[in-house]
């Protein structure tokens, strides 16, 4: 499976009639994966390695991206991914606060953002 085909289903689960909250937090946890999974192909991470392609890492990583010589999806990575993964974790782990299409809509477009730079 590529990463690109998994944000493709975060677009299909936002756009199914009748989504709901499951669906939209379903959604923003598919299209941050799909950028982890693109970020740990740029970084030649295995990401089964927890140790050694943590989400951490990444950031990390992406934060010392020398930008003059990254592709552009990675720059353009730098700047979204944080915020993706700060709505992943709304999405995953905050029950009790609501999660609509919006925010949903919004992490497919940080991770759009990145892949429509990707070739």
């Amino acid at each position: 499976m590529l990463p690109r085909e998994l944000l493709a289903e975060a677009k299909e689960i936002v756009a199914r009639q009748g989504a709901g909250e499951a669906a939209y937090r379903a959604a923003t946890h598919a299209a941050y994966y799909a950028l982890y999974h693109l970020m740990c192909d740029y970084f030649s991470l295995d990401p089964s390695k927890r140790d050694e392609a943590s989400h951490a890492d990444i950031m990390r990583r992406l934060d010392q991206l020398d930008i003059p010589s990254a592709k552009p999806h990675a720059t353009k990575a730098r700047a979204k991914y944080r915020s993706l993964w700060r709505l992943r974790r709304q999405a995953d782990y905050f029950f009790n606060d609501p999660y609509d299409d919006t925010q949903a809509e919004l992490a497919i477009g940080y991770a759009d953002d990145v892949f429509n730079l990707y070739p």
